[in-house]
């Protein structure tokens, strides 16, 4: 992978990619002047990406089902803003979208019960997106010693298209995507940040892969710079599609429990953390945290296609190492966790070490 945010010292990004792996490929090529602060008046992109690759369906952290999935997507776009009035940037953005997706048995491994439905969108579109200049500096939420630039403002997004096969897409449907982020400061030092999402498809046959959820997370200040941390998640989807799973598990927050140990099509995950920033810098390379954490979860199937692996709500305790990089441009943070399940099948380990890499906390 090549990366390149200022192209020849102008303000262009450019990534390429290339990966030749044993259950497929990736090839993927993009260019693009973003809008790079809030006063700017106009960004284009484009963008192209081949990817032939194996996906995997989970139940209770097993493999139940593989197939060959091969992606193909374009996509051109450009923008157009006033710039930064009244302390808000609004801007509006028009592209075109060609996504191809096709379906079929995976080679070397046993033909799976059912295949997801092929399909090809094509598709203009166009977006919009409020931005208010309320950013503030802060320390010590997600990130160790570093500053963090935090949005107190209205971030509202939103993207509507409509595939139609006047333009060699195989169905006629409308396309949706927004987004919405609030920062808020309910009282002295204390911090809420929300953020709100929905997409999916609209035609004929009715809904395709919708899927609404949130996050909030509340930060709230204990004892020298130590912070407690409420995170409350929460998602629906419908009529998903066939390679889209709502998964949870070691890997998406429930930390007692394998990865992508519980599906459905409804979820939520609760946690509550406290969590350490230390002063210590290893090398001058390392800054050290801690935390300490439970985490409550549940998914499942609604109507007639409701799974017999529901487990109802899980829980665990557990506490944890953070190891934030002071030489990476992103701050990246090593997660080593030890996690002990309340609930779920006996025959999970009864403790779960976890290591991870993240961008947060």
């Amino acid at each position: 992978r090549y990366r390149d945010p200022n192209v020849l010292g102008r303000r262009v990004k450019m990534r390429l990619a290339y990966q030749d792996n044993s259950d497929g490929f990736l090839r993927e090529v993009s260019l693009a002047r973003p809008f790079y602060s809030l006063d700017s008046r106009r960004s284009a992109g484009l963008g192209a990406y081949d990817y032939d690759r194996v996906d995997s369906l989970y139940t209770l952290g097993e493999v139940r089902e593989r197939f060959r999935h091969v992606e193909e997507f374009a996509e051109v776009q450009a923008g157009f803003s006033a710039g930064l009035r009244e302390n808000r940037a609004e801007r509006w953005n028009v592209g075109l979208t060609y996504e191809d997706h096709r379906f079929s048995p995976a080679a070397g491994y046993e033909p799976p019960a059912g295949l997801p439905d092929d399909r090809r969108l094509v598709y203009p579109w166009v977006g919009f997106s409020l931005i208010e200049d309320r950013y503030s500096k802060q320390r010590n939420l997600d990130l160790i010693e570093r500053t963090e630039d935090l949005n107190f403002g209205t971030d509202f997004r939103v993207r509507l298209g409509w595939s139609s096969e006047r333009f060699g897409a195989d169905r006629d449907q409308a396309i949706l995507r927004t987004n919405l982020g609030v920062g808020l400061v309910p009282r002295g030092s204390q911090i809420m940040l929300v953020d709100l999402h929905g997409s999916g498809r609209w035609g004929s046959d009715g809904t395709e892969n919708v899927l609404v959820g949130g996050i909030l997370r509340y930060f709230i200040p204990t004892y020298a710079e130590n912070r407690f941390h409420l995170l409350v998640q929460a998602d629906l989807g419908d009529n998903l599609d066939g390679e889209n799973q709502l998964l949870l598990g070691g890997d998406s927050g429930l930390r007692g429990y394998p990865l992508r140990y519980q599906e459905g099509d409804r979820r939520y995950l609760v946690t509550l953390e406290h969590r350490f920033y230390t002063k210590l810098h290893l090398f001058r390379l390392i800054r050290v945290g801690a935390a300490v954490f439970f985490d409550a979860g549940e998914t499942w199937f609604t109507g007639p296609a409701g799974d017999e692996h529901e487990l109802g709500l899980l829980k665990d305790v557990g506490c944890g190492l953070r190891l934030g990089s002071t030489r990476s441009s992103r701050g990246a943070m090593v997660h080593v966790d030890v996690a002990f399940p309340l609930d779920g099948d006996p025959s999970i380990d009864s403790v779960q070490f976890l290591v991870t890499t993240r961008e947060r906390f």
